[in-house]
């Protein structure tokens, strides 16, 4: 094995880029951090809601022993593909039908604005 010289001619392997050049979107981060990435203070969800997500599945994570990280950028994007609207059963809410224009829901006393 030669000795490496620092000959500017000779062509040297791009160095590997460390995980601080990363962007912090791109790291795996711990629970805590990916609340405070994602969600402003105000409507930032709790631990446990975190957790519970993380129980069923719902949102990636990567499990190293006994430590679970988040990438916040994967999380995101599994967020923004979910189209799925839940109704809480115990409401009175039974359908969703689509509105015309000038017809007022049932239940709705006020008139149709024209």
């Amino acid at each position: 094995m030669t000795p490496p010289t620092n000959n500017p001619n000779q062509h040297q392997p791009a160095p590997v880029s460390p995980a601080w050049c990363l962007n912090e979107m791109d790291q795996m981060v711990s629970a805590e951090r990916l609340l405070e990435l994602l969600w402003e203070e105000s409507s930032r969800p709790t631990l446990r809601w975190l957790r519970t997500q993380q129980k069923r599945r719902a949102i990636p994570f990567t499990r190293i022993g006994r430590r679970v990280w988040f990438t916040p950028s994967q999380v995101l994007a599994n967020f923004q593909t979910r189209k799925q609207v839940r109704v809480d059963p115990r409401s009175k809410l039974t359908s969703i039908r689509p509105v015309r224009a000038g017809v007022i829901a049932p239940g709705i006393d006020s008139q149709p604005v024209s």
